[in-house]
């Protein structure tokens, strides 16, 4: 695990699960909608390792037989009221500090699929844009913006480590050819995490920080 980190120049982070914790706001207005279309709720289990494969509006897509471009709108539209009802999403507690330690003498970026507009609010709000020279949203594919982000920095894929909480993360990460990190605390769980192999499976950034 050391040695991992001692040899990245540069840490990248996915967003969403990893950072924001976000996945009660998703996982239910998934459920809203599910509901909607009359179909029963599922456990937060079957909804995590359900998801394999998918984003949020896909699994949507898949369980409804919808395209995902026609619930967009009915999932935004539930999303904004259950952040009415539960608040915006927060940091998970202790990753702000950890990033400020890790991302010392390194360079770091973030590379997500959360909406650009939104992730450069919230990476604002939560304080963590001062350790990162770029946020990359909306993005589509990761392994081609973690490529991109290795060639601007004239860094080698070697020396640059992944981070993120889901099977496409670390599928990303491999197939660019850099380190992957996978956390436990997002939207798939160690067991699925584990089939893909990462360099490291942790429970929190802080293990990072310890090391």
């Amino acid at each position: 695990m050391a040695n991992l980190l001692q040899n990245s120049e540069m840490l990248l982070f996915d967003w969403s699960g990893t950072i924001s914790n976000d996945r009660s706001l998703i996982y239910e207005t998934n459920q809203r909608l599910l509901e909607a279309y009359g179909q029963p709720r599922l456990t937060l289990d079957e909804w995590r390792d359900g998801r394999e494969g998918w984003n949020a509006s896909n699994f949507l897509a898949k369980q409804l037989g919808r395209a995902a471009m026609e619930l967009y709108e009915e999932f935004s539209l539930l999303l904004a009221e259950v952040k009415v009802e539960f608040g915006e999403p927060q940091p998970y507690p202790g990753v702000i500090k950890a990033i400020a330690c890790l991302t010392k003498g390194k360079l770091s970026e973030i590379i997500s699929s959360h909406p650009q507009q939104h992730l450069e609010r919230e990476a604002i709000a939560y304080g963590v844009s001062e350790f990162v020279q770029q946020i990359r949203g909306s993005v589509s594919d990761k392994v081609l913006s973690i490529k991109d982000a290795l060639q601007q920095a004239r860094v080698a894929p070697e020396q640059a480590t992944y981070i993120g909480d889901t099977i496409q993360d670390v599928r990303a990460a491999q197939e660019a050819g850099v380190g992957a990190i996978a956390v436990t605390y997002g939207y798939h769980s160690e067991t699925l995490l584990g089939i893909e192999r990462p360099d490291m499976v942790i429970g929190s950034l802080e293990e990072l920080v310890e090391q």
